[in-house]
């Protein structure tokens, strides 16, 4: 049995061959579009959870659900310079294995 090649890790960048660096490009683009889905299209989701009357439109609660997506943007925020220092370092596999 022969043992396949080693994959480059991120620091070879400059061996990768261009598929390669643009089927990363599309795989990272879907995952970024399919995860962050909830955070960029919250002023939809309060009007949808307003008109089902799950919340009630009073101020107390319209703030609750205000904050409720600022915890959420500052969040994927703040992961978003760890997550790049864990990718930098020990690549995509790493970074989508923690991710998940």
């Amino acid at each position: 049995m022969s043992a396949s090649p080693p994959l480059p890790s991120i620091s070879d960048v400059h061996t990768l061959t261009f598929a390669h660096r643009i089927s990363l490009v599309i795989i990272y683009t879907f995952i970024a579009l399919t995860t962050a889905g909830l955070i960029y299209g919250y002023s939809q989701l309060k009007l949808v959870l307003l008109s089902e009357g799950l919340y009630a439109d009073t101020p107390n609660q319209l703030s609750r659900l205000d904050q409720i997506f600022t915890f959420a943007s500052v969040g994927s925020n703040l992961v978003g310079f760890p997550a790049g220092l864990i990718f930098q370092k020990w690549g995509p596999r790493v970074t989508s294995t923690i991710g998940k």
